[in-house]
């Protein structure tokens, strides 16, 4: 099951534009579903915000946290801040705090050390985006982490992607960056069928 729940912040009194969600899932061994299958069993939670600080400036939150029965357990911390620089320039800042551990049954030495990962980091980025208001779409971006324990490796990074809209309602978009996790990217294909709705297929190639 899934359930999920979402609010105005303007409702509780603030001044401040946002909205705030949060969901909590849970899923069976052996779940599927179009794009996601299951193998073990599941407790997912998060909660989110998005803050519009100004005509200019946004700021988003996030934490999740995952416990999977005999797998990975997962908690993730995240924050992002956008600034507009012009109509078509945007600059962007994220810092990304992640700890991943795993169940005793993953200790046994007949389990690969590369299938090993535990341990925290916490990775920040910067990106620039350009919008052509047309088009087209391209950004850049630069990622450093700034902390590391246990087997958790590094995962300094440099990389670009884009979109372009072919028509009102086919558009592709790809991604390519290389670092210390070695190449990654994705390349997808989005069709919007109406103005509320549409379907997407992407494929991601995505590093530790």
């Amino acid at each position: 099951y899934r359930i999920e729940a979402q609010g105005d912040l303007k409702d509780a009194g603030l001044e401040t534009p946002g909205r705030v969600t949060g969901y909590v899932q849970k899923r069976d061994a052996g779940f599927s579903a179009p794009g996601q299958l299951t193998a073990n069993a599941s407790m997912q939670a998060g909660v989110s915000t998005a803050l519009a600080l100004s005509d200019r400036a946004d700021l988003r939150l996030k934490a999740d946290h995952k416990n999977e029965t005999n797998g990975f357990n997962t908690e993730v911390a995240e924050a992002q801040f956008g600034y507009k620089l012009t109509p078509q320039w945007k600059l962007g800042t994220s810092v990304r705090y992640d700890d991943k551990g795993m169940d005793s049954v993953f200790t046994s030495p007949l389990v690969p050390s590369s299938m090993r990962v535990e341990g925290e980091r916490t990775d920040a980025a910067v990106q620039l985006d350009y919008d052509s208001l047309d088009k087209w779409s391209a950004y850049g971006f630069a990622q450093k982490s700034l902390h590391r324990t246990g087997t958790r490796l590094e995962n300094d990074r440099l990389g670009f992607g884009g979109r372009y809209r072919f028509t009102d309602t086919i558009s592709v978009l790809g991604e390519l960056s290389g670092g210390d996790g070695g190449g990654a990217g994705k390349a997808g294909v989005d069709y919007q069928y109406n103005d509320r709705s549409s379907v997407y297929m992407t494929y991601v190639r995505d590093t530790v």
